[in-house]
């Protein structure tokens, strides 16, 4: 059976969310901000071109390749098959829609140590759930963790994690912070309002040259 844990109050749902943190799922960057209005401002101006459709899901999930390979402007939008044989170090290179402010971004997050990969801006359009699942670790990595900069979201956007008999979930603000995601566990997005379309940079991490104390293994897929 499975216990869902849905706050009911600021307080259950700072609760749930230090319970999460404690779990080893998510951490917030120390330090880190950038300005949230400008990656908006980002967004706006990329929507102009056509996005492409990604992973399976109840809803629409599409987005927008910053980093990709061979700088293609669809590349690593969708899912990567394994027999693609396709390394991290493949898709670094920028994509037509990496200037500006998010171009700032990736060098301000190389700044606090993150070497960046398969960097993206993906949407999700109300009412979508991602199916559960848990991305691939490779390379003899111990933990997966994926890179997220929250830039247009809602309160019923939330990240969803599925432990043993629990589903732990966390909303995370578009205030300029960062937070690194445990994506090693069984975990899915979520945007349950019925307006609004939530907007997050992600990107792999090819390495982090800078130790934080909340990793218990440096090396990072």
């Amino acid at each position: 059976m499975i216990l869902y844990y849905r706050p009911k109050n600021g307080c259950q749902s700072l609760i749930w969310g230090l319970l999460s943190m404690k779990q080893n799922l998510w951490h917030e960057i120390p330090g880190f901000r950038c300005d949230a209005k400008k990656l908006r401002e980002h967004v706006d101006k990329i929507k102009v071109y056509s996005p492409t459709k990604t992973r399976s899901a109840e809803g629409e999930i599409y987005g927008w390749p910053i980093t990709s390979k061979k700088g293609s402007s669809t590349y690593g939008i969708k899912e990567i098959a394994l027999e693609e044989n396709v390394w991290k170090t493949d898709l670094v290179f920028p994509t037509k829609y990496c200037f500006g402010t998010i171009s700032d971004l990736i060098v301000q997050l190389a700044l606090y140590g993150f070497t960046l990969s398969r960097a993206r801006i993906v949407a999700l359009s109300p009412g979508t759930k991602m199916k559960f699942h848990t991305d691939e670790l490779s390379g003899g990595a111990l933990q997966a963790w994926r890179l997220h900069v929250p830039i247009l979201t809602n309160k019923d956007s939330k990240i969803q994690w599925q432990i043993k008999d629990q589903i732990l979930e966390k909303h995370f603000p578009a205030s300029g912070s960062a937070f690194i995601l445990n994506v090693g566990e069984s975990h899915r997005a979520v945007n349950s309002s019925k307006t609004e379309i939530r907007y997050h940079f992600i990107a792999s991490i090819i390495r982090c040259n800078k130790t934080y104390k909340f990793w218990n293994n440096p090396y990072l897929y």
